[in-house]
């Protein structure tokens, strides 16, 4: 006889399923059992932190965590970047070259960045890269100079990986992915 799984587990492994298809098919948008950015910041912040990741958030996030016994750290030592928007990022946009990339002996050592944004504003990026049959096409509410940086930073198998959240959808952009 199986023992029922607790709806919070259930969730957190639904929203784990959720970011690991984002990452495996970037570019392409991804529903999250959320219905506000804040909503879908805590459920991917209960999925991939605990004690042992260095985690720079906003304080609410901070402390909704503490049950996760999140280790804050300073913004270049972080593992997970949380940031509702970019403005909300200590140098904005360039704040992309202070976050961790990893070394050719740990290149996951690179930072995840999450990042609250919307979809459908300016011309549409082109992904091309890994998990992308061809190319994907799509129009998120970021500047051209945060990508320009972005593609500057990254050296694979060194980068950072990135999920943009609008709290409803997930859309994943590996450090392999070239953003166009």
């Amino acid at each position: 006889m199986s023992v029922p799984m607790p709806a919070a587990e259930r969730q957190s492994q639904q929203v784990f399923r959720t970011l690991v298809m984002a990452l495996s098919y970037p570019g392409r948008l991804w529903r999250l059992p959320a219905h506000s950015l804040r909503q879908a910041f805590r459920l991917i912040a209960i999925t991939l932190v605990d004690g042992n990741v260095g985690v720079w958030a906003p304080d609410w996030l901070l402390l909704d965590l503490r049950g996760q016994a999140p280790r804050p750290v300073a913004l270049e030592a972080a593992d997970f970047v949380f940031a509702e928007r970019l403005a909300d990022l200590p140098a904005g946009w360039e704040t992309l070259s202070l976050l961790k990339r990893g070394t050719y002996l740990e290149p996951e050592s690179g930072a995840t960045l999450i990042l609250g944004t919307g979809w459908g504003q300016g011309s549409p990026l082109v992904f091309k890269g890994p998990g992308i049959a061809g190319e994907v096409r799509l129009a998120v509410d970021l500047p051209p100079a945060f990508w320009r940086l972005r593609s500057q930073i990254s050296a694979y198998p060194l980068g950072v990986d990135i999920l943009l959240t609008d709290g409803q959808h997930v859309v994943g952009i590996p450090r392999s992915v070239e953003v166009g």
